[in-house]
């Protein structure tokens, strides 16, 4: 057990992003999407698949003080669950975990100075649902939009016809009334 104890802890200093997780659980899948969409190279250890893995779950047990999976470590540092893990993506913690170990990865990698980190431009639906997933995935985001309204004298904010007076409101307003909300 001593033995599997010091691979465990050797994999989980050496890993950037490391994933204790079966390949059956619902919260593992959870962690694994945000991974993805965050599009993070995760190392994942599927511990139904490994001939080992009930020992390297207590092993994980010892170290952690979790019986349960997701396990989720950034850096060497253990995060937790799958709701923690989220929160912590939430937050923002995640994201600066990760770039702190790329940075210590890849050197050339500065912080930079700029207020934005995406500039989308057009307000329409792509460029309104862009700016949304961006923004849920941490990005710093400026939405730049210039609309003429087509009838004389209104105002709007982001997004064209489309967005404002066409597509979009006919679809809420036909779910509206679908659902009996209208």
């Amino acid at each position: 057990m001593a033995e599997l104890r010091k691979k465990i802890l050797e994999l989980i200093k050496s890993t950037h992003v490391l994933v204790y997780s079966k390949s059956n659980c619902p919260f593992c899948d959870r962690v694994k999407l945000l991974f993805k969409k965050m599009l993070i190279d995760a190392t994942y250890v599927e511990l139904d698949k490994s001939d080992n893995g009930a020992a390297v779950q207590n092993a994980l047990k010892e170290i952690t003080k979790m019986d349960t999976v997701p396990n989720v470590f950034v850096n060497g540092d253990h995060i937790g669950g799958c709701n923690k893990t989220l929160e912590s993506f939430s937050n923002g913690n995640l994201s600066k975990m990760i770039l702190a170990g790329q940075k210590r990865l890849d050197p050339t990698i500065t912080d930079h100075k700029y207020d934005y980190d995406v500039i989308v431009i057009g307000g329409g639906s792509g460029g309104l649902s862009c700016s949304k997933e961006l923004g849920a995935l941490g990005a710093r985001v400026c939405c730049l939009d210039y609309v003429k309204p087509s009838p004389h004298g209104t105002t709007w904010g982001l997004g064209g016809t489309c967005v404002n007076v066409g597509c979009i409101p006919k679809k809420l307003m036909h779910q509206g009334a679908l659902l009996g909300i209208l």
